[in-house]
């Protein structure tokens, strides 16, 4: 009787077991289950195999006017771009079915109505093209590009309008919504400026919380950027060529510049001090390849 009692009690603590393994292992976690498969986690979409939305965002302030190196650096990073949107629409020979676009673009607007001429070519819809018109368009991109962005940068330096780069107006009033995001694609922002974030008719402060940053208010303790929205999860941001006036400030702007990326929802970014155009293309390179 007691071999009985002890086979049946061996039987029901196996069978008790192989019950809670075939369950999946779920445990309960606030009333809800939660599987410990890691095959039945919801997949991440890889970004890698998604079209191309690459916007280029320039700012046509001031800087440009203190040192024509600062030109150069910008050409050679937009040089760079071209050629990693070139390369993606090339890639496993997907040119023919290639949706990429890609676009250089200016905001606000200077008033010379040459600029907005010559902005015409800078930009590449591969989506709206049949393939031999995609050939010829990025045949010809990086030439267009160099001519027309030199014109306008010319045409900028010529016109001494410097009224500022309005980029937290461009965040703030959603313009980036409609001009740099797409669904269904990877869209990439890079913003080409000194960090100033300043425009002349775009002022505001909320307590130590600004819409800009300029030599003052970087040297006040708690300063930050106005954050007046969220939602931008899918929109990837580099932000090149910081500059400030004082070296010893470029630390405090980049910290108040991730934070304010970071309190709209921007995931994936990096914010980089001016530098050599050999260092600066190893930035590019990581964060496009990121």
């Amino acid at each position: 009787m007691r071999i009985l009692r002890l086979f049946a009690l061996i039987f029901f603590s196996v069978l008790g077991l192989l019950l809670l393994t075939q369950c999946g292992s779920k445990v309960t976690n606030g009333g809800s289950d939660v599987s410990d498969n890691p095959n039945q986690e919801e997949e991440k979409i890889d970004k890698r195999k998604l079209p191309v939305n690459l916007s280029v965002f320039i700012d046509l302030s001031d800087r440009i006017a203190y040192n024509s190196i600062y030109i150069e650096r910008d050409m050679e990073i937009v040089d760079q771009l071209v050629d990693y949107f070139i390369d993606c629409s090339y890639a496993n020979s997907n040119l023919p079915r290639s949706k990429n676009k890609f676009n250089i673009f200016f905001y606000p607007l200077p008033s010379d109505n040459s600029v907005a001429m010559l902005a015409k070519g800078l930009n590449a819809d591969l989506s709206v093209l049949n393939p031999g018109e995609k050939k010829d368009k990025l045949d010809e991109l990086k030439e267009s590009v160099e001519t027309n962005l030199s014109q306008i940068y010319a045409l900028a330096i010529k016109d001494q309008k410097f009224i500022g780069c309005d980029i937290w107006g461009f965040f703030s009033d959603k313009k980036v919504d409609n001009l740099c995001m797409l669904p269904g694609y990877r869209n990439i922002l890079v913003i080409l400026t000194d960090g100033y974030l300043y425009h002349i008719e775009n002022k505001k402060q909320e307590g130590n919380a600004y819409s800009y940053l300029n030599g003052q208010n970087l040297m006040l303790p708690g300063t930050s950027l106005i954050v007046a929205r969220n939602g931008l999860q899918d929109l990837e941001v580099l932000m090149l060529e910081l500059n400030p006036k004082s070296i010893n400030q470029f630390h405090t702007m980049q910290e108040i510049i991730e934070n304010w990326l970071r309190g709209m929802g921007v995931e994936h970014f990096m914010v980089v001090q001016t530098d050599v155009p050999v260092n600066t293309e190893k930035y590019v390179k990581a964060f496009l390849n990121n």
